[in-house]
């Protein structure tokens, strides 16, 4: 046989074998695609949910939708089906916060730039983007009644917003620290918020300053009220937690 023959058939099914090759890894990643919330799961997980790596997890709270915060934006998912209902991004810079209003039919986020958006969670609709902190989003926090909504920031201030109109209702400034928690009393009359300096209290209604919580010099972290509001404990990252009686 002609060497030209031999090499034009070497040829041929070498480009027969890759064309197969790319077939069968076209064919593995869609099967992996269709199946990876099912394969290799630890003992106990039914589901592998979301894609990037994962800053924070947030159910709804009628449990009908996950949020899934991760380094390529929001993965917001149905439960009962454990499908992807829509990806919440547009953000620069990854490190997603996010809090679901007290019905569940919205998703407030907030990352590295800067803003605050507002999110339909049936359709994964961007509803409104809230411009005014010059820095990170740390925190969020709807009020009982999902009107108002607090955002915390590493601009050292909290900023109130109207969740129906997007208008900005005033600033709370008193931190010189990243503020790192932010929560409304049960009936919505005081903003407790976090940081270095210890927890301030605040009066939503006139945005003036009530109180000063000051424990040791470490950052409290968190805050959460009690169910009645008589009480606030907070957490600091010397691994202790405190419980204040807070005054009418």
């Amino acid at each position: 046989m002609p060497i030209y023959d031999i090499q034009r058939k070497a040829t041929s099914q070498m480009k027969t074998t890759m064309t197969l090759l790319m077939l069968l890894a076209l064919s593995l990643q869609t099967a992996f695609a269709q199946g990876d919330t099912q394969m290799n799961l630890p003992d106990g997980a039914v589901a592998r949910l979301g894609k990037g790596s994962v800053e924070e997890i947030l159910y709804s709270p009628d449990g009908s939708r996950l949020a899934v915060c991760g380094s390529i934006g929001i993965w917001l998912y149905d439960t009962a089906t454990q499908r992807n209902v829509a990806l919440l991004d547009g953000y620069t810079g990854g490190d997603n916060r996010a809090v679901f209003n007290p019905n569940g039919t919205m998703l407030a986020s907030g990352g590295n730039d800067t803003t605050v958006r507002l999110w339909d969670t049936e359709t994964g609709e961007l509803k409104d983007t809230l411009a005014g902190h010059t820095e990170p989003v740390v925190c969020l926090t709807f009020s009982p009644d999902g009107v108002t909504l607090a955002s915390g920031s590493a601009d050292y201030t909290v900023r109130l917003w109207d969740t129906e109109t997007g208008e900005h209702k005033g600033v709370l400034s008193g931190h010189t620290w990243d503020i790192l928690s932010v929560m409304f009393s049960p009936d919505g009359k005081t903003l407790a918020s976090s940081g270095w300096e210890g927890v301030l209290l605040w009066d939503t209604e006139t945005g003036k300053l009530k109180e000063n919580l000051t424990g040791p010099t470490v950052k409290m972290d968190s805050v959460a009220f009690s169910s009645d509001g008589t009480m606030l404990a907070s957490g600091s990252s010397d691994g202790t937690v405190l419980l204040w009686k807070i005054s009418d």
